[in-house]
């Protein structure tokens, strides 16, 4: 991705309102309840050794033959409200994916990366937790795009753990050392002193 195509697409993603906290607990519920459902979908394509209908899908959660249709309907807020959640924190993905440019990945690609940590963040926050989701998702993020970033980035493939001591020595090697203070007079008399007078 090139200079300007990110300015367009940073363009793009900030028409997209940030969230208040009321508003991120309730999409947040409203996602935990659609995993709910997609796992209830998984143990039932399990048992039945093929994909459930709509009806028996339905059942399975909770809801009459006859309310079929309000779970359809239900089942289409409940994905509104994850891709709200994904489309309203997609600043985040570009700003934490900046951070990592130049590490032999393509900004494109340190950005697909990181809205996949994003989008399992979505996934597994639970709105019980005390923090914030940004505080959450940006731990996911960081995840995603470290791991692409320590497996593809090297001519020699490193475990992630070691490219993560070996970026952190990199850091280190190039920060700049800090000043020391100078040090302070000895308030305290020199013993010896207080003997000669």
């Amino acid at each position: 991705m090139s200079d300007e195509t990110i300015r367009w697409y940073m363009g793009r993603i900030t028409e997209h309102v940030l969230l208040s906290e009321q508003e991120e607990q309730h999409l947040t519920s409203s996602v935990r309840v659609l995993m709910e459902w997609e796992e209830v979908h998984d143990h039932l394509h399990e048992q039945l050794h093929r994909p459930p209908t709509e009806l028996e899908w339905s059942a399975a959660v909770g809801y009459e033959p006859v309310h079929l249709a309000y779970f359809s309907d239900e089942m289409a807020r409940l994905r509104e409200a994850k891709q709200q959640m994904i489309t309203a924190n997609l600043r985040l993905v570009v700003l934490i994916a900046r951070k990592y440019a130049n590490r032999g990945l393509s900004m494109q690609d340190l950005i697909q990366e990181g809205t996949l940590g994003l989008i399992t963040a979505v996934e597994k926050f639970d709105p019980e937790y005390s923090n914030r989701f940004v505080t959450y998702a940006q731990w996911w993020i960081h995840q995603h795009i470290s791991r692409i970033v320590g497996t593809t980035s090297r001519s020699i493939r490193v475990p992630v753990h070691l490219s993560a001591c070996l970026s952190k020595a990199k850091r280190m090697r190039y920060a700049k050392p800090k000043p020391k203070p100078n040090p302070k007079p000895n308030p305290s008399p020199n013993p010896n002193q207080c003997l000669l007078s």
